[in-house]
């Protein structure tokens, strides 16, 4: 009886808004108690990484699932503010290294300069298919068969009630 007392106690610790907020720190860490203890901390609020485990897995699963949907919009905007934060500061990390590399190479050595060449090649590479949809350009181009266009040109046709024939052409010589 007494164990079952002190996990009421430990429960009525936090009240239902102190919970909340746990949960959809929760939600915004992806799951990661410990990160969303961090940031309960920073907001003043004490809630350890396991008392977070326990309300997600055990005392409140149905709840913490409602706050993640709910909350997954602020999410994803979240993360893509985050991101594109990272974004910038990499590359003006990235042009730092550009110019020390530009005062570097002179002293590199032969062997070194193959290896510098593919990595560069790799990362402008890496560069331009990033870059591209932020351009609105594709970033990736897939082939399509004579035959798949065609197959789909036919089913195109049908859709809009025309008639296809299959059928080959022969050449009929010219009479002198």
């Amino acid at each position: 009886m007494a164990n079952a007392i002190s996990k009421r106690q430990k429960a009525s610790r936090y009240t239902d808004q102190e919970v909340e907020q746990g949960l959809f720190a929760l939600a915004m860490a992806s799951g990661n108690t410990r990160r969303a203890s961090a940031m309960l901390q920073k907001r003043g609020l004490r809630v350890p990484h396991t008392t977070l485990d326990t309300w997600k897995h055990r005392t409140h699963p149905e709840r913490y699932e409602r706050i993640k949907q709910d909350a997954y919009p602020r999410i994803a905007e979240q993360m893509a503010e985050d991101m594109e934060a990272l974004f910038a500061a990499e590359v003006e990390l990235e042009w730092e290294l550009v110019a020390k590399f530009r005062e570097e190479l002179a002293n590199l050595k032969p062997a070194d300069v193959a290896g510098a060449l593919r990595n560069i090649g790799v990362t402008k590479a890496l560069n331009v298919d990033k870059s591209a949809p932020l351009r609105g350009r594709p970033n990736q181009i897939v082939g399509v068969s004579a035959g798949d266009a065609q197959a789909r040109l036919k089913r195109k046709l049908a859709r809009l009630g025309v008639e296809v024939v299959d059928s080959t052409a022969e050449e009929i010589p010219e009479k002198a």
